[in-house]
């Protein structure tokens, strides 16, 4: 069990060094750098995280999870839904989508990735919340603090970067006009 947990940490801490690599970083080609690192290595630690909570958790059913999910939704807020297993593999599936976008295997065009962004990252924060302050110890609101701080600082550089016409370090690159 304590893998499970200890996996989810990891995974979100790399999530929330990435934030702040985006809102301290000057040097474009290094934040460049180091926000794809940590990015692809938060992502590859929550696929272990998943995998383990499958395996030990679950034994490999999907339907377990299901009504273990909804036993616990019950147990924190009074709903018995198991729907959050599927917000779960969004919430992967969303991950992996990004960290292909990163590595330029899937390209947007600059208004869709604004507006992926904010989606993503939005939805980031509403599972770390969900996480840690909903379905964790009370403790952990401190780390949602910290997930919602730097993500107001990232966007805040976001706006100065669409306001000042600048694209995303991870945008494609613009064709030359023939």
């Amino acid at each position: 069990m304590a893998w499970i947990v200890w996996t989810a940490r990891i995974g979100m801490t790399c999530y929330a060094l990435r934030l702040l690599v985006e809102v301290a970083a000057r040097d474009a080609a290094a934040r460049r750098v180091w926000v794809r690192g940590l990015w692809t290595i938060g992502w590859l630690v929550m696929g272990v995280h998943f995998a383990l909570a499958f395996h030990i958790q679950h034994g490999w059913s999907h339907a377990h999870a299901v009504a273990d999910t909804a036993r616990r939704t019950a147990e924190v807020v009074g709903w018995y839904w198991g729907g959050g297993v599927w917000i779960n593999y969004a919430f992967l599936a969303a991950w992996t989508l990004d960290v292909a976008r990163m590595w330029g295997l899937v390209r947007f065009s600059p208004a869709a990735e604004r507006r992926w962004n904010i989606t993503l990252h939005a939805f980031m924060a509403f599972m770390a919340f969900n996480a840690t302050a909903v379905f964790g110890p009370a403790w952990w609101i401190g780390v949602v603090s910290v997930y919602v701080l730097l993500w107001g600082g990232l966007w805040r550089r976001s706006l100065r970067a669409t306001h000042a016409g600048r694209r995303s370090d991870f945008s494609p690159p613009e064709s030359p006009v023939q």
